[in-house]
């Protein structure tokens, strides 16, 4: 089954490019693309033992290059990239990308 029909949402991706003098983030030019968003909350436990909460799922197309760490927008919030997976079709193809994100935590500079 072929799930782009179902991305009839718009995220905007923004790639990380590098660390500021700072030590945060920044980023390219976002770009908008269509993808499926859906609020979670989903926590998950780490082999340290710290917990993290994902906020939201995206599903999107799977040419699409997102990395962990980069920034998605969707309405006016902002989300990290925490976690990318792939599905994989009978033919060894990627059909889509499934991201775990969380919440932004924005500082001022």
């Amino acid at each position: 089954m072929n799930p782009v029909g179902f991305f009839n949402q718009t995220i905007t991706v923004a790639t990380k490019t590098a660390n500021n003098r700072y030590g945060r983030a920044t980023f390219g030019t976002g770009t908008d693309q269509n993808a499926r968003f859906q609020k979670k909350n989903k926590e998950k436990l780490l082999p340290n033992g710290q917990l993290v909460t994902i906020e939201a799922i995206v599903y999107c197309k799977g040419s699409l290059s997102i990395n962990i760490n980069d920034k998605i927008t969707y309405g006016s919030d902002n989300y990290k990239v925490y976690s990318k997976s792939e599905a994989i079709d009978g033919e060894g193809n990627i059909n889509h990308l499934k991201l775990e994100l969380i919440k932004w935590l924005e500082t001022s500079t």
